[in-house]
């Protein structure tokens, strides 16, 4: 792989939507000037957002303990900085009721998917039409990279 070099801009300065705008300037230029392995570009950022992600994670338990204590709260290089609660997440399958509502659920969604493969229309044990279902969201196709 050739060497990657992006421009001199001074990236401590620089907002979200700036950094956003010079990745993409920066992928547009590497490509325009004759960089055409975007394969091997791919594989790079998604290297180096591994290492930034374990770099980030590293030096956050110093920053908390910086930000504790000054009140939870600072801003550094033109950015905010704050403590926030984590979430809470409650076991509610430890319920007899919720876990048996729960299965139905699911019961219910497996049939839902099965009747959109039907010609024909089906009924439940009621004798009542299933009805099918439209799409909620579909997610767009996307690369994986496995280091």
């Amino acid at each position: 792989m050739q060497e990657v070099k992006i421009s001199q801009a001074n990236i401590l300065q620089l907002n979200k939507q700036s950094l956003q705008e010079l990745g993409i300037a920066e992928a547009k230029r590497l490509l325009d000037e004759g960089y055409h392995d975007s394969i091997e570009l791919t594989v790079f950022s998604k290297k180096y957002s591994e290492f930034l992600t374990a770099f980030a994670k590293e030096l956050k338990s110093n920053a908390g303990d910086v930000l504790t204590q000054n009140g939870g709260k600072m801003s550094a290089l033109g950015s905010k900085v704050a403590m926030t609660n984590g979430a809470t997440y409650y076991d509610y399958a430890q319920d007899p009721i919720y876990a048996e509502i729960e299965d139905k659920l699911k019961a219910r969604k497996e049939l839902l998917k099965s009747v959109l493969k039907q010609k024909d229309p089906v009924y439940d044990k009621d004798g009542i039409e299933i009805p099918k279902v439209g799409i909620l969201r579909v997610n767009p196709d996307s690369i994986k990279v496995t280091l």
